[in-house]
């Protein structure tokens, strides 16, 4: 098989390590952003805090949108939990598929390697599509859940933290002596989570190289079979004109 074994191999790589990258960095954030203004509309002071939830350092993360994230039995940590799977398995197929390569370059094993390549394409994509879609329906859940069990209430802009995937909501309190106070919520995909959409795209690139690869190989294959045949039409001719 004329595959640019080189090439397959150093995409297969770099989505690997978008791979490990995605797993270890956060995949939602928040940031608050808090600001008190005098009377005069001076900033006396300005707060920012910022809060990631990755899918495997997110269990140190204690609340979003005043419900408990990481809480057990909580069906966001379900979404974390089966977009960690679909992540284990992509990456499980990836290193596989960079072995087999290597050690074993031969026609019949590059089809199976193609077959797990493709598989591990399908769940690099569904990852983070899966996880912006299950996330909010979660959060969401988990919210009423908490303040049904709890009898606790939020205001209205808070309780709305997470029930959207990506957000965001401004409030104003006047606070003592004339001082107001502004705060500013963002919610959205972080950085793991895009990084998680550049890996189907090398995985497609090695894809796309092996399948080039078997098509160059078919049509070399097809090009020596009717030269070896016309070489054969005209040794019979001439045979026969000898006799």
């Amino acid at each position: 098989m004329s595959v640019d074994s080189r090439r397959v191999v150093s995409m297969l790589g770099i989505s690997l390590l978008l791979a490990v990258l995605s797993i270890i960095l956060p995949w939602w954030g928040i940031s608050i952003v808090n600001e008190w203004y005098s009377g005069k509309g001076k900033l006396i002071e300005r707060e920012v805090m910022c809060y990631g939830y990755s899918l495997t350092g997110g269990l140190r993360v204690e609340h979003i949108g005043g419900a408990s994230l990481y809480a057990p039995h909580t069906k966001t940590t379900l979404v974390f939990f089966i977009t960690t799977i679909f992540l284990t398995l992509t990456l499980f197929l990836l290193l596989i598929a960079i072995i087999q390569i290597v050690v074993c370059n031969n026609g019949n094993l590059h089809r199976i390697v193609a077959t797990m390549i493709g598989v591990s394409l399908v769940l690099s994509a569904i990852s983070p599509l899966f996880f912006m879609i299950t996330l909010p329906m979660a959060v969401k859940e988990d919210v009423a859940r908490e303040m049904a069990e709890t009898n606790k209430t939020y205001e209205e802009d808070e309780e709305t933290v997470g029930k959207t995937f990506f957000g965001h909501y401004t409030t104003v309190h006047e606070e003592y002596l004339g001082v107001t106070r502004i705060s500013k919520v963002k919610w959205g995909g972080d950085v793991g989570w895009f990084l998680a959409w550049l890996t189907p795209i090398f995985i497609a690139v090695a894809l796309a190289f092996i399948i080039a690869g078997e098509k160059r190989s078919k049509t070399k294959m097809q090009g020596s079979l009717r030269m070896g045949v016309r070489s054969d039409y005209k040794y019979f001719d001439g045979k026969r004109g000898i006799q």
